[in-house]
């Protein structure tokens, strides 16, 4: 990566990177000139490990770095930090009924980067085609739901969508209702406990308190 960095660096183009697992070539791109975009999953090592989950200290350790910080949070929306204006943009996520998630994020930041749109709109109708991305395997179909979604810009941009920050969600704490006795199989429940805790909701979990 550093051997491209280089390469283009004499060039007009933008570049944005999307780090998801490696946190040694953070540290690395660090070193190099100003980056226009850098992107980031709250399920992401750098995110969880180096910023402790907090936005504020990734917000610390990139500023000036990049223009721009995109934080994606799952299925509750993204954030996006500009570094010129010293704030960050919220962005709804659009449920439509998710079938998968390969290649979501993929989705959005294409989507992102080449859309011609405000940042408010390009987020917007980001979101929006990730979302029926995930709603089918099937490209055609894919093509077929969102072939008009730049000429209904407008009506997107009304769309409320959902939204559920990651810092807030340490405030919903969710009850998990588990078996009455103690010989009774939970892997069930802890599956659901860890995917709880992934997504940053602290779980309360009566079977653990019998123990």
């Amino acid at each position: 990566m550093i051997k491209i960095l280089k390469n283009i660096d004499t060039t007009r183009y933008d570049v944005h990177i999307d780090f998801q697992y490696s946190v040694e070539e953070v540290k690395n791109v660090l070193r190099e000139d100003k980056l226009q975009t850098l992107i980031f999953s709250t399920s992401s090592k750098f995110f969880i490990e180096n910023c402790e989950g907090k936005k504020n200290i990734l917000e610390s350790k990139l500023d000036g770095i990049a223009q721009r910080i995109l934080l994606k949070e799952n299925r509750g929306g993204s954030q996006l930090y500009l570094s010129t204006k010293n704030s960050w943009i919220n962005v709804p996520s659009f449920l439509f009924g998710t079938k998968h998630s390969v290649g979501v994020g993929d989705i959005f930041n294409a989507v992102l980067m080449t859309t011609p749109f405000d940042i408010n709109s390009s987020l917007k109708l980001s979101s929006y085609v990730a979302a029926w991305y995930s709603t089918t395997l099937i490209h055609q179909v894919f093509k077929s739901n969102v072939k008009n979604a730049e000429e209904q810009l407008n009506s997107i941009n009304k769309l409320k969508g959902f939204r559920l920050s990651w810092e807030e969600r340490p405030n919903y704490h969710i009850y998990i209702a588990g078996p009455d006795f103690p010989h009774e199989d939970t892997r069930l429940i802890e599956e659901l406990d860890n995917a709880l805790k992934y997504h940053n909701f602290p779980p309360i979990d009566l079977y653990k308190k019998m123990d």
